[in-house]
């Protein structure tokens, strides 16, 4: 079946069991290389503060609501879906940065969309935009002769080696990955290993409910000394006895568990002394964040007020 790329741009990804919406696809992730869209770019963060993306070939079923994957643990962070995603995250490469091009030179217009295979990913139609004219119009894949980091390349003479039946489909009915809509996108692995996925994924998410759970604990049994001992330095600062607080040492070198923190978003606006914006509701918590919070005596507030659901 083929897809439109950016009408794939807003649909939920929900599980198969039960339905229930766990993301939206906010990207289409294009490789120019090797002419595929490769997954799609989800609008939430993990619960490390990185993003989160879907690969094509884990996608079960395209339905006019959204797609359907076979459990949340198909959902990988930019770093877990390997350096070819990684670098069209990290660059912003996705659709809109290529001018297409005539073999001579003259410039056609820009590429606007991609038509693609919804198992393989593989390009079949490129869509390219005229600014001039506000007229779109499609090229087939081989019609694209050459790809590079700016440019597309067009030769019109070049024709399908064969007769490609068009395939695309509009989002307005559900259809699967294939022609029985029956795809599993876990058909190449053995039950045994798609189970081992499913345990190993569940056993992720509840360490990191167990370390979230020390953490708040941690942070509220440890408030009032905390609080007190930095109130403790504040005062040595105040009075010139930098002594004391060198040996001491600030609160963040001597308890690494507060580096914890870090990741989570902030539950409230954090604000200095004078009343200005250190941190606002929502922000990440990072180590530098972190540091320059101590050293603006707002440490144990933005420590207080910290989740690891997004805001």
């Amino acid at each position: 079946m083929t897809l439109k790329g950016s009408e794939t741009i807003g649909l939920s990804v929900m599980l198969r069991h039960g339905g229930r919406v766990v993301d939206k696809i906010e990207e289409l992730l294009f490789d120019a290389n090797s002419r595929r869209a490769v997954g799609y770019l989800l609008k939430n963060f993990d619960i490390t503060g990185e993003k989160r993306v879907l690969l094509i070939e884990h996608v079960m079923e395209y339905r006019e609501e959204g797609v359907v994957i076979e459990g949340e643990f198909r959902i990988k962070n930019i770093f877990e879906a390997g350096d070819e995603v990684l670098h069209i995250v990290n660059k912003k490469s996705y659709l809109t940065n290529h001018v297409v091009k005539e073999i001579n030179g003259k410039v056609l217009g820009t590429l606007s969309d991609i038509y693609f295979d919804s198992k393989s990913g593989v390009v079949e139609k490129f869509e390219i935009l005229n600014e001039n004219s506000d007229i779109t119009f499609t090229i087939w894949e081989c019609q694209a002769v050459e790809i590079d980091k700016n440019s597309i390349y067009v030769d019109f003479d070049k024709e399908p080696s064969h007769d490609v039946e068009n395939k695309y489909m509009p989002r307005n009915g559900a259809t699967s990955n294939n022609s029985n809509n029956s795809h599993n996108a876990s058909s190449d692995k053995s039950e045994i290993e798609e189970l081992k996925e499913q345990i190993s994924y569940l056993l992720k998410k509840m360490d990191q409910l167990s370390q979230q759970n020390d953490a708040n604990n941690y942070k509220s049994n440890n408030h009032v000394s905390y609080k007190n001992e930095l109130d403790r330095e504040k005062v040595l600062f105040q009075n010139g006895q930098t002594n004391g607080m060198a040996n001491t040492g600030s609160l963040l070198s001597r308890d690494p568990h507060l580096h914890e923190a870090v990741g989570q978003y902030l539950t409230k606006n954090i604000l200095l002394e004078d009343d200005s914006l250190f941190a606002k509701k929502g922000d990440i918590v990072t180590h530098k964040m972190l540091h320059e919070a101590e050293e603006k005596g707002v440490l144990i507030e933005l420590l207080s007020n910290t989740t690891f659901e997004k805001i």
